[in-house]
């Protein structure tokens, strides 16, 4: 989807799910993309409004599935019928929101960096940054 519809479309998700979350965030966009595939989401702390049918029915869902902690809704795409956008909804702990959309926003990064800096003892995933000692390695 062109970039303006997306920005459109992410401030105006973003609005709702604040009616449904305490925190809610989206990853930080690449640099100048030129298009855009779907609309992703963070979301922590859930308020007594959310359930996913009271979600989807808010956000006009057509569908939705859940893996593995990640909620993906079909939502309408404007002025284009029977067309829809994939709206990912991510919900994880209050005390990984932040993390977790630092790491997501920096997914490429982590592909660059990471050879780098497992040669220097660091590790990181979607839990945290780690430091490898190899002497005691096999003892964690």
């Amino acid at each position: 989807m062109p970039p303006a519809l997306y920005f459109s479309l992410r401030d105006r998700y973003l609005a709702e799910l604040f009616t449904f979350f305490v925190h809610v965030g989206t990853p930080l966009e690449g640099p100048e993309k030129d298009s855009y595939g779907d609309l992703d989401f963070i979301a922590s702390s859930p308020l007594p409004s959310y359930s996913p049918e009271a979600l989807s029915q808010s956000i006009n869902a057509v569908r939705s599935v859940s893996n593995a902690g990640t909620r993906s809704f079909a939502v309408p795409y404007p002025d284009l019928q029977d067309s829809f956008v994939q709206l990912d909804l991510h919900i994880c702990a209050e005390e990984r929101f932040k993390w977790t959309l630092f790491h997501q926003s920096h997914g490429d990064l982590w592909n660059i960096l990471g050879p780098s800096m497992r040669a220097a003892g660091l590790v990181v995933n979607d839990k945290g940054l780690y430091l490898r000692i190899p002497e005691i390695e096999g003892l964690n």
